[in-house]
């Protein structure tokens, strides 16, 4: 969550209770979304099939930024139990989604391996994690990885396992059919449009554009290595 900040009539209003849950017939939320990558067309996608006003603002082209250089891999690999299982619900929402909107996901499992004594037992811990949520990981010796992955030299070999979780996405693609599900939806996407200030108010948060000053209930900034600037002026401070 570190990147993306409900701001709405006060700062730190929540989107999520308020955008996402608005009773039959009120006035649809207006909600801008500042950022054109994957994280942003998902939102603006997730929050245009709620029913909300949804509007898209991208300084330069849509995945133009970090979005297009991600390794973009679809994983649970982590030594943290807790953080494993948010990312094992993460990669069950990627599969369910993957086909309804073309995404062309290449699920074809991971190997790791490591050359490093001071690694060893690391792959152990990940696979008792995974075990207890029924992915048992598989160890593999030399010729095993060497069969699996010819082109891979893992010089000396400390460990190495292979799990039939993970997957792979071009996310620069991704992100286009969100933004294409989104504006199915009736979201507006609109680039190049740079957010020069944020501006809460009462009643809602004014964005000033380089196409003009635009009035939203609710304000997501989903902007990657430009969002600390944006949001130190209304005191939030991102690591």
């Amino acid at each position: 969550m570190n990147r993306r900040f409900f701001l709405g009539a006060s700062i730190g209003t929540g989107l999520a209770a308020s955008a996402l849950s608005f009773a039959k017939g009120a006035a649809r939320p207006r909600i801008g979304i500042v950022g054109g990558g994957i994280v942003g067309a998902a939102i603006a996608m997730r929050c245009a099939r709620a029913g909300a006003e949804v509007t898209l603002l991208e300084k330069a082209a849509p995945a133009s930024g970090a979005t297009s250089k991600s390794f973009a891999w679809i994983n649970p690999f982590m030594d943290d139990e807790h953080y494993m299982k948010v990312r094992l619900e993460a990669l069950a929402r990627w599969q369910r989604i993957d086909r309804p909107l073309g995404l062309g996901v290449v699920w074809g499992g991971y190997v790791s391996f490591t050359d490093k004594d001071s690694d060893r037992g690391r792959l152990a811990v990940q696979s008792a994690h995974l075990a207890t949520v029924g992915h048992p990981i598989r160890s593999l010796d030399l010729a095993q990885l060497k069969s699996m992955c010819p082109a891979i030299d893992p010089g000396k070999l400390v460990e190495a396992t292979w799990s039939d979780l993970g997957g792979h996405v071009d996310p620069v693609h991704a992100t286009r059919r969100f933004l294409a599900a989104a504006t199915t939806s009736g979201a507006r996407v609109i680039h190049p449009c740079a957010v020069t200030s944020i501006e809460p108010m009462t009643g809602g948060v004014t964005l000033a554009t380089t196409r003009g000053r635009l009035h939203f209930d609710h304000v997501v900034v989903a902007a990657g290595v430009d969002a600390p600037a944006q949001l130190s002026p209304q005191g939030y401070r991102l690591p």
